[in-house]
């Protein structure tokens, strides 16, 4: 009988192979040098590669606990401040202006196929495979760390290294939260739509603002303005998951009941 290559290494070479896939077949506008202008200027075929390359994995390895399942409804609650957001950065959007309606198909297919992507790489296999070996915790900080490092390959696109370890940065923390909400409802559905949802509101938003040179400095004042908007955000994860060491995640055992102790840390008969 052949031997199977263990869980995470196999979600290890996927994301090698996904990697490789975005990095190659990417074909960005020679006018392009930020984000939006390559999101909106036509389909990034890097994004139709890399899903049908998860689509093949997941067809293939047929791994349960990847995440494509119904999401939890009794767990539905915990949208509400990540909707809160997405509602704020609607209003913003429709107080700036739309661009042409061909723009936003372009981007809401973009941002789709990017969302899903990202989640089902990240959020789906990586994180499944890593439990096989890790506990919950340490898979979930492996995971948003992975997820944020792959963003400071951008610096090759916006020309801008402290611009894309900002962008990095900023990667992990949404990241986690995307974490939180495929453990908490056991499914990437949502975590999809408002991934797809967010990059969406927050292209239109800065679609037109000018790209940065090569070692110009970020504005101070615009950096601290946006931590500060986002941190309830990237502290929302911490409160969804403070339990998930006890409960589980639904890919693994829970945590083992603590064991009965006196006041003086003594076992108790």
């Amino acid at each position: 009988m052949r031997r199977r290559l263990p869980r995470p290494a196999t979600a290890l070479l996927l994301l090698v192979a996904w990697l490789a896939i975005n990095l190659t077949t990417s074909r960005t506008p020679e006018d392009a040098r930020t984000i939006a202008a390559v999101v909106t200027g036509g389909i990034a075929v890097q994004f139709i590669f890399a899903c049908a390359l998860l689509a093949a994995a997941a067809a293939l390895l047929r791994w349960p606990d990847v995440g494509f399942g119904r999401p939890r409804r009794d767990s539905l609650g915990v949208l509400w401040l990540p909707g809160l957001y997405l509602l704020v950065i609607a209003a913003v959007v429709i107080a700036t202006g739309l661009p042409p309606v061909a723009v936003l198909l372009v981007l809401l297919v973009n941002v789709a196929l990017g969302a899903f992507s990202e989640e089902a790489m990240f959020r789906g296999f990586l994180y499944a495979g890593l439990r096989d070996r890790l506990a919950i915790w340490p898979s979930v900080l492996v995971t948003t760390f992975l997820f944020g490092i792959i963003h400071v390959l951008n610096a090759f696109l916006i020309g801008n290294i402290a611009a894309a370890l900002f962008q990095s940065l900023a990667a992990m923390m949404s990241g986690l939260m995307f974490m939180a909400l495929r453990l908490r409802l056991r499914s990437l559905w949502p975590g999809i739509l408002f991934h797809a949802a967010w990059n969406f509101g927050l292209i239109l938003i800065g679609r037109d603002a000018p790209p940065l040179e090569p070692g110009q400095q970020i504005p101070v004042l615009g950096v601290v303005l946006t931590f500060l908007a986002i941190l309830p955000l990237g502290a929302y994860p911490f409160w969804l998951l403070r339990h998930v060491g006890r409960d589980g995640d639904g890919l693994g055992p829970p945590a083992p009941p603590p064991v009965p102790r006196d006041a003086w840390g003594s076992l108790r008969p």
